[in-house]
């Protein structure tokens, strides 16, 4: 087995993604108490039949929420997103195993093509949430006078 050497071809294209978002800042006695909320859509890198599992390349359509609150250089923001996948249902896949036993083709032993094994039903979400905390040196260091 000292002489396998498959290429992977991810057959990835051009990708799109439009995004929309908005925030409100409220002043308060003191600091600023910022609202945040937006979206995105991106469209998908790969056709269905080049689908795989390594990288997620399903179109996705996410909402994000957010607040944060900043005062005398120091911010703190807490966010969260949502990330919805569409559906991909693939039955023309056309990745095949790698058969070791045959150098690295998608061969079985009787040099017979190999199966598809991306056919079938993707889908996918991801749930972000996300802390920050900032400092701002110059502004903490400047005295400010009212």
């Amino acid at each position: 087995f000292s002489d396998i050497h498959p290429t992977i071809v991810h057959h990835y294209h051009d990708t799109f993604s439009v995004r929309l978002g908005a925030s409100y800042n409220a002043a308060l006695p003191a600091g600023v108490l910022s609202f945040r909320v937006g979206g995105y859509y991106d469209s998908s890198a790969t056709s269905p039949k080049d689908t795989r599992l390594d990288f997620d390349t399903l179109p996705k359509l996410a909402a994000t929420f957010g607040v944060g609150y900043s005062v005398h250089g120091f911010t703190i923001n807490l966010a969260y997103a949502y990330v919805h996948e569409l559906d991909r249902l693939v039955t023309d896949g056309d990745i095949a195993p790698v058969n070791g036993a045959a150098h690295g083709d998608s061969v079985d032993d009787a040099g017979n093509p190999l199966a598809a094994v991306n056919n079938g039903r993707y889908h996918g979400e991801t749930h972000i949430l996300s802390f920050g905390v900032t400092l701002r040196f110059d502004e903490l260091a400047t005295r400010r006078t009212r």
